[in-house]
C-alpha cells in the first residue's frame, strides 16, 4: 500500500541512506561547509548523492512547494535558534535533536516526491550534477562552491 502522507515515509532508504553517509566524516566536512560557507541545502545535496549512488539522474519536475515551506519554516528557524545558544546549554543538543527530526521530515517529504517520478537513467551523474536545484542557494557563481560539490561527489563515492 503506498504512503497516504509524507510521516508514513520517515524510515525509508534516502533517509537510511543519508544516516549511512553522514557518518562519513569527509562527507560531513563537506556537507556542513557547503551549508555554511555556500548556504546549499545539504537535504538536497543528500538526495543528489543517493540518486548517484543509484546511477539516477536528477528528477525532470521540481521540487515540490511543501519541502520549501518546511525547509523555511522548520529547519532553518530551529537551525538558526540552534546556532545563537552556546554550545555548554542543554537546550542546544534539544534543538539539535528536533532540527535532526525536522530533517527527516524534509527526507521524507522528498522520497515521496522521488517516488511519484519516473526514473531518469544518469550515465555520468557527477557530470550533470553541478547544475541541479539544490545549487540554487548557493551564491550565484561561486566557483569554490562548485569545486566543493565536485569534491563531495568523489569522496561519497
Amino acid at each position: 500500500m503506498p504512503p497516504k502522507c509524507a510521516t508514513d515515509t520517515l524510515d525509508n532508504p534516502l533517509w537510511q541512506f543519508a544516516l549511512h553517509i553522514y557518518n562519513d566524516e569527509a562527507v560531513r566536512v563537506r556537507l556542513l561547509q557547503l551549508q555554511n560557507e555556500h548556504q546549499a541545502d545539504v537535504l538536497l545535496l543528500l538526495l543528489m548523492l543517493w540518486l548517484q549512488r543509484n546511477e539516477q539522474g536528477w528528477p525532470s519536475t521540481e521540487v515540490p512547494r511543501h519541502y520549501w515551506h518546511w525547509r523555511e519554516q522548520m529547519i532553518w528557524p530551529l537551525r538558526r535558534l540552534r546556532g545563537q545558544l552556546d554550545k555548554q546549554v542543554p537546550l542546544r543538543a534539544s534543538l539539535q535533536q528536533v532540527e535532526i527530526e525536522a530533517e527527516q521530515q524534509g527526507l521524507a517529504y522528498l522520497w515521496q516526491w522521488l517516488q511519484e517520478q519516473p526514473q531518469q537513467p544518469s550515465p555520468e551523474p557527477a557530470s550533470t550534477a553541478l547544475g541541479q536545484p539544490w545549487q540554487a542557494d548557493c551564491r550565484a557563481e561561486d566557483a569554490l562552491a562548485a569545486e566543493r560539490i565536485a569534491e563531495l561527489l568523489v569522496v561519497a563515492k
